[in-house]
């Protein structure tokens, strides 16, 4: 027993080990601090996992509403939580632990009572981005348990795929594992890691792409056949579970045609095969989805797709001062915030202290070198720019997709647009800036990723608790 402990305590000396604890450490209190239901559309993916687990993929339509038959007791648990009323974006108001207590003893599992509820919201993602929160509802439908435990335990197991997805993608990033980890311990991933909806999946996917095409990349060996595998589980994944990260196939691009076959013609076809597959997975899932165009909870700012288009294509200057206005003024101060730390549904921000302390370590993970210089030498200019394009190009399409579907047509700020949702830009990047311009000791580097992961953390549980349970005035 005593061997077993010195040894797991051990794993938190190497790069995956330390992130396997502090995550599960953190996450749990995450999991616990943050009132159920109390991230950005948390409930209305909660319902489109019981679909799932209920083998309902394709949400169906009634009078003009997409959604589906959900048992009533899910309705009365957000209701049970939310106690006297909802209590996001109102700060003054604290949550009380007996709207818990009175979820899990008075709203049992009863779904011989089903009405039919919107779920629009979360109609367009495909099944793969629900795995884990489906897994969890549907054991606890075997159990026959509270909706609310359901909740918890499908946290739980998010907790647990970033976790895995994460280790995974450290143990094959071939350099800076150390900074791969800090950035992974940034407040707002790990919040992200025990919220229901599917950033878990596509990003953690994507991380995993990420560090899959570079191990490939950096040794420059023919690619093996779990690693072939390993891309075209991760793209698809991605893919499917957010249309936006199709642009992180353009990595594949940056492989050498040696790691895939001796041929020149047949590494061309991998490639292109290994962009298409996932692209195809979701052309398929697409076909199947029903019209949520017309859906009128689906138009609550008025936009237009397709006006919104036109306007672009007709004013290209003008959609670059709308990215100029959303992120220099006033909105870019929430999309900073979300990037580092705000928690619950959005009102939930670090301090400006931590914020920025948290921005200072980003350029540390970004910037500083602890390894020799000989490994620089292996990223060339070539996929340096690869790199540093895919993240432009990603940025601009979240940016584009939210501006097109999200804002009213030919409003001057993209609106809908969160920080989170550009967590696979601060891996593209760590190639980029991966240089011997700035450089320190191993140990040092090591010391200040622990130091500053945990202070981050510990200072985001404080918020938490003091923002949910604490009156201070």
């Amino acid at each position: 027993m005593r061997k077993k402990l010195i040894k797991l305590i051990a794993m938190c000396k190497t790069p995956q080990g330390f992130f396997v604890w502090v995550t599960l450490l953190f996450g749990g209190i995450f999991i616990l601090a943050i009132p159920p239901l109390q991230t950005p559309d948390e409930a209305a993916h909660f319902l489109r996992a019981y679909q799932i687990s209920n083998f309902e993929f394709i949400p169906s339509q009634k009078d003009g509403i997409t959604g589906s038959d959900i048992p009533v007791s899910f309705q009365k648990v957000q209701e049970a939580i939310e106690g006297g009323g909802a209590i996001q974006t109102r700060p003054t108001l604290k949550y009380k632990l007996g709207n818990t207590k009175a979820a899990l003893v008075y709203v049992p599992l009863d779904e011989t009572r089903k009405v039919f509820m919107d779920t629009s919201v979360t109609a367009s993602y495909s099944p793969v981005g629900y795995v884990p929160q489906a897994l969890a509802v549907g054991l606890g439908r075997v159990l026959n348990a509270p909706p609310i435990i359901m909740i918890y335990l499908a946290k739980l197991l998010m907790l647990i795929t970033w976790t895995g997805l994460v280790f995974v993608s450290i143990k094959l990033f071939p350099f800076k594992k150390w900074a791969v980890v800090g950035i992974a311990l940034l407040p707002m991933f790990l919040s992200q890691s025990v919220s229901l909806g599917v950033d878990v999946i596509a990003i953690g996917s994507g991380i995993l792409f990420t560090s899959t095409v570079l191990a490939c990349l950096y040794r420059k060996t023919a690619m093996t056949r779990k690693e072939l595998l390993l891309l075209i589980g991760a793209g698809v994944a991605m893919v499917l579970s957010k249309q936006v990260m199709v642009f992180l196939l353009g990595l594949i691009l940056a492989l050498p045609g040696a790691s895939l076959s001796k041929s020149s013609k047949k590494s061309w076809l991998l490639k292109i095969g290994l962009i298409l597959i996932p692209v195809a997975s979701f052309g398929i899932w697409s076909l199947f989805l029903p019209d949520i165009s017309s859906n009128i909870t689906q138009l609550t700012n008025g936009q237009n797709t397709f006006e919104q288009i036109k306007y672009i294509f007709q004013n290209p200057w003008m959609f670059i001062m709308t990215f100029f206005n959303t992120f220099f003024f006033t909105p870019g101060d929430g999309i900073s915030q979300s990037l580092m730390g705000n928690f619950g549904w959005l009102d939930t921000p670090l301090s400006a202290l931590f914020i920025n302390a948290g921005y200072a370590s980003l350029f540390v993970y970004w910037f500083i070198n602890y390894e020799g210089k000989n490994n620089t030498r292996t990223v060339s200019k070539v996929n340096k720019a690869v790199f540093a394009g895919i993240a432009v190009l990603y940025f601009i399409g979240v940016c584009a997709a939210l501006y097109i579907l999200f804002s009213p047509v030919a409003f001057p700020i993209i609106i809908g647009i969160q920080g989170r949702y550009l967590f696979p830009c601060l891996f593209l990047l760590l190639p980029v800036f991966f240089t011997n311009i700035f450089t320190t000791k191993e140990k040092y580097f090591v010391r200040f990723t622990k130091i500053m992961s945990i202070t981050l953390l510990a200072a985001s549980v404080i918020t938490i608790v003091f923002r949910y349970y604490i009156t201070v005035y």
